[in-house]
């Protein structure tokens, strides 16, 4: 598996944005379109409504942000990505609390 690698520095931040052809800006509205969504949930919605609504409009504004930076929206196996065939990225949108707890069953 490769390296992670964190980048925290406003400048150094803009700079992988622009590789990806996206601006900060443009990340904090699927963020914020994400959780706007997911706090319009009230107590009659399913339990699961929350998540889903954050997921949903998380994916929508993903695309529509990806989309004119010249990604194509793919859905393969039920998992919803963003596609650029020019440099063989694919961009995934997921909400959790908890994805993974290595070793606990």
């Amino acid at each position: 598996m490769p390296l992670t690698k964190l980048v925290i520095e406003p400048q150094e931040v803009d700079g992988r944005l622009s590789d990806f052809r996206v601006t900060r800006a443009d990340i904090i509205r699927i963020g914020l379109a994400s959780l706007g969504a997911r706090n319009d949930s009230v107590a009659a919605d399913p339990r699961t409504a929350r998540g889903q609504l954050g997921y949903i409009y998380g994916v929508r504004t993903m695309r529509q942000v990806f989309t004119p930076a010249g990604y194509e929206p793919i859905s393969r196996q039920n998992i919803e990505s963003v596609y650029d065939a020019r440099s063989g990225r694919k961009i995934m949108f997921q909400t959790v609390d908890c994805a993974c707890l290595e070793g606990q069953n």
